[in-house]
């Protein structure tokens, strides 16, 4: 076999996220047991929508689609993921804040339209950089 392994990151948006964490199984749940949860249901919705994205890549669906084995997998949840929604409305027309008279520039996140999701974080951050 000459194909070489491929590393895939999954990662939920906020809705998402918040439908995981309000299952009732998960209630009361310690953090390690949330992560596992988490894990287990986004790989299970992942290998579920293999054919459905290999058909809409224009795979050819006679063919055999077989999921390559999984050799590692772990759940992350991240705390700051759901920042409040005071901070959203105070953030949201700002891509990062400047603070010149003590040479700082705070960005993340939690400024701009796309809060708490990594585009988010990404653009703040861009921001920033143009400030500096």
């Amino acid at each position: 076999n000459n194909e070489s392994p491929e590393c895939w990151v999954l990662q939920s948006n906020p809705e998402e996220a918040l439908r995981l964490l309000e299952l009732e199984e998960l209630q009361g749940a310690t953090l390690p047991q949330i992560r596992e949860k988490i894990r287990e249901q986004m790989v299970n919705d992942f290998i579920d929508c293999i054919p459905t994205l290999m058909a809409k890549s224009g795979w050819d669906d006679s063919k055999q689609v077989s999921t390559p084995k999984i050799v590692d997998s772990m759940g992350h949840r991240w705390g700051a993921a759901f920042p409040s929604f005071i901070k959203q409305e105070l953030f949201k027309e700002m891509e990062c804040q400047v603070f010149p008279e003590q040479q700082f520039v705070a960005c993340g996140d939690y400024f701009g339209t796309y809060a708490a999701r990594v585009e988010g974080a990404f653009l703040s951050g861009r921001a920033a950089a143009k400030e500096v």
